[in-house]
């Protein structure tokens, strides 16, 4: 099973490639600069986008901005002025502050007869006027003067300093009845207070009743019906309940268009194709290139450290093997490698003989006297290369009989060299060595009982 990878690993994976990283973010943005370059010179051939045309579409677009900034302020400032107006009505509305399912209705019903008794056609000697005629005509005329009068003017015994007319005739009417009837109609909270409305409408239509007489013909006027009750009236329900949504639905429009109004955006005039503006325009697209390599490239050299079968650094590899890391032969390594290790706490040494010179002393430290000792590898690596050379130069020096055997698992040669070592020393290749491989010649040790001394990067 892979040992689990920590995320500082994989930042020393991705340090240790810097050099791939960077060329593949330069070769993108190289490749999207020159794409960018090549786009910008063909726009600029164009005759859409000269700059008498770039002007033109501005202009139109900031007219059309202008435009519908204008009608949705407009829109605002009428649909703020109507839900104002309406709040106002219903506060000074005195009809909008009744319960309807707990207020008072009185209503008086006045008959219009001949004066003395007699008919209409004798006192006027208008034998062939018709009754309903004389009738209808005398109640219009009252009706107008009820619609053309002031209350504060005419009304008696009822407070009308304090509201206006508009509101008073809400709660207040005068109707034309069949059979020659007029009909007060007065609401209120209280029966008390529908009465003394009531009876206020009455004595006004006494007192307009002698310029009846003289604009129509000459009547008597008689009550007939009298009564204050307890009301329930939907109608204003409905009507209470309407002006409530009608105040909602508009602070909803309010905030519609306070929201479009918002989201409309001042129009911007396009770039003209001048020579700043498309270096300017390459030289962002190309650190967009470089940007969109470098996210790729960290991606990718990620996928691939969790896939690959291999370590990263000593610490990684004294987890596999299970022995201690001698030193390094790896001699000069890249600037990125360096920092990678750096990163990761490896030990850095500035020379070759230093490192060999580390090596030496741990082995010296871990064994006593002259020892058999195999190098082995399970990279495809030759004897006569320099490391491998220079690692057996140390162990001889130290008095050891030395053997080295490469890609043990392949080699016949590994049985042996193992059966006649007393100790192995393991030589690896950060990011190459296979785990599986480092662990089956762990194994292949421990089987011809040999010990692991420790391990050594080549």
């Amino acid at each position: 099973m892979k040992e689990p990878i920590s995320i500082r690993e994989i930042f020393a994976a991705i340090i240790k490639r810097g050099r791939l990283i960077l060329c593949v973010a330069v070769a993108l943005a190289i490749v999207m600069g020159a794409m960018q370059l090549r786009t910008q010179i063909q726009n600029s051939a164009l005759s859409e986008n000269s700059a008498e045309n770039i002007e033109k579409r501005y202009q139109e677009a900031l007219d059309k901005y202008n435009g519908t900034k204008e009608a949705l302020e407009k829109s605002m400032e009428d649909t703020q002025m109507f839900v104002e107006r309406q709040q106002d009505y219903i506060k000074q509305s005195k009809l909008m502050q009744l319960d309807p399912y707990n207020m008072y209705r009185s209503q008086i019903v006045i008959a219009i007869s001949a004066s003395n008794g007699e008919d209409f056609k004798d006192v006027f000697e208008q034998e062939r006027t018709p009754i309903d005629y004389i009738l209808t005509r005398i109640q219009d005329q009252y009706t107008i003067v009820w619609n053309n009068m002031t209350f504060s003017d005419t009304l008696e015994g009822i407070p009308t300093d304090q509201l206006d007319d508009k509101y008073l005739r809400e709660m207040l009417s005068l109707q034309k009845g069949d059979g020659g009837t007029l009909i007060i109609t007065a609401y209120a909270s209280t029966a008390e207070e529908a009465s003394v409305y009531a009876n206020a409408i009455y004595e006004s239509i006494m007192k307009m009743k002698p310029t009846i007489d003289q604009a129509t013909y000459a009547h008597n006027l008689s009550v007939i019906a009298n009564s204050t009750k307890a009301s329930i009236n939907s109608k204003l329900a409905d009507t209470q309940q309407n002006n409530i949504k009608l105040i909602l639905n508009s602070n909803e429009e309010l905030e519609k268009y306070e929201q479009e109004l918002a989201q409309l955006t001042v129009p911007q005039r396009e770039s003209v194709y001048t020579t700043g503006n498309v270096v300017k325009s390459v030289v962002v697209r190309a650190v967009i290139g470089g940007i969109i390599g470098v996210l790729l490239s960290c991606v990718a050299v990620w996928i691939a450290y969790i896939l690959q079968d291999s370590f990263s650094c000593s610490r990684q590899a004294e987890g596999i093997l299970g022995v201690p890391f001698l030193g390094s032969a790896e001699g000069k390594v890249s600037v990125w490698a360096r920092w990678a290790y750096r990163f990761m706490g490896d030990r850095q040494w500035k020379d070759q003989e230093r490192a060999l010179t580390f090596i030496s002393e741990n082995i010296k430290e871990s064994l006593d006297g002259k020892q058999n000792i195999v190098l082995v590898s399970t990279l495809k690596i030759a004897q006569e290369d320099v490391r491998i050379q220079a690692l057996l130069k140390v162990m001889k020096d130290l008095g050891h009989t030395v053997s080295f055997v490469n890609q043990v698992e392949e080699n016949p040669a590994a049985a042996s060299a193992m059966r006649n070592s007393d100790y192995a020393v393991f030589a690896e290749r950060s990011d190459v060595s296979s785990r599986v491989s480092m662990k089956a010649t762990v194994e292949l040790a421990k089987r011809y009982e040999v010990k692991s001394l420790g391990f050594v990067l080549v």
